[in-house]
């Protein structure tokens, strides 16, 4: 935006911003039309202008206020409330007047977040199992969400701390969880069944399934199969001479890196 001041040459130290115009017409000395060009071209309208043009609006002849703004319109369709972006900063959004809400599971008041509210929702039809599926975007009487209502209060935030996101797949293709999911819903970590070959002493696999076993521990041999009439000993994972040393921990989890997310409002 330009500094409107620069444009124009005749104008008198006075008034509010110390920029009043010369109330004179005619050339030189007493000709201000610069500055109202400049005025109207770059700081009442034109951004405006090509702000309407991008998003295709025209004028609607309906004074601007509260909820009938085709201005604050055509700027919320840039990033609707409901839209989630990385947050790594490391301080709270509210420090910066930025309207993003980081996203920790907590409950907010639906008031103070109307837009948002509407957007996000789950729908009354879903409420009750969303909680108790441990989802979000639920409504609920309290801030920890533990009392659902579609009336309630309050908004209930996802958890998004130590979590990674997965795209929603109602279709069930990939995630076999998918169908009965929502939006901001918990999926908690698992590992894929699976079995394992046993390797007998002379070196040929046992036809056996295994039934349970423990890293360390023994597995239980099925199908009538037997190994010396002994039950057979799991190990902790070894490399594979190929792929390195496995990586073991309290969690199956991919490589990762940290981050916070926020919510628009």
């Amino acid at each position: 935006m330009v500094v409107i001041s620069s444009v124009w040459a005749n104008f008198n130290g006075a008034g509010p911003l110390a920029f009043t115009g010369k109330n004179a017409t005619g050339a030189g000395a007493t000709d201000g039309t610069e500055y109202i060009a400049a005025d109207i071209d770059n700081f009442k309208w034109g951004w405006m202008q090509e702000l309407f043009t991008r998003e295709g609006f025209t004028p609607d002849g309906v004074t601007e206020a509260v909820g009938a703004s085709q201005i604050v319109e055509a700027l919320d369709n840039k990033l609707p409330a409901g839209m989630v972006l990385e947050w790594n900063l490391n301080v709270d959004p509210a420090t910066y007047g930025a309207r993003y809400l980081l996203l920790n599971g907590q409950g907010i008041l639906r008031a103070n977040y109307p837009e948002l509210d509407a957007n996000v929702y789950v729908g009354d039809g879903n409420n009750a199992a969303v909680e108790a599926g441990g989802g979000a975007f639920y409504r609920a009487d309290d801030a920890a969400g533990t009392i659902p209502n579609i009336a309630g209060v309050y908004l209930i935030l996802p958890e998004s701390r130590g979590v990674v996101s997965r795209g929603l797949d109602l279709a069930a293709s990939i995630d076999p969880d998918g169908a009965g999911r929502f939006l901001g819903d918990l999926q908690i970590d698992a590992f894929q069944g699976h079995f394992h070959n046993i390797i007998n002493p002379v070196g040929s696999p046992v036809a056996a399934q295994i039934l349970s076993a423990t890293a360390g521990g023994s597995a239980t041999l099925a199908q009538g199969a037997s190994a010396n009439g002994n039950d057979i000993s799991i190990g902790v994972p070894l490399t594979d001479g190929a792929n390195g040393t496995p990586r073991t921990d309290s969690e199956t989890r991919m490589y990762n890196r940290s981050t916070q997310f926020a919510i628009k409002y």
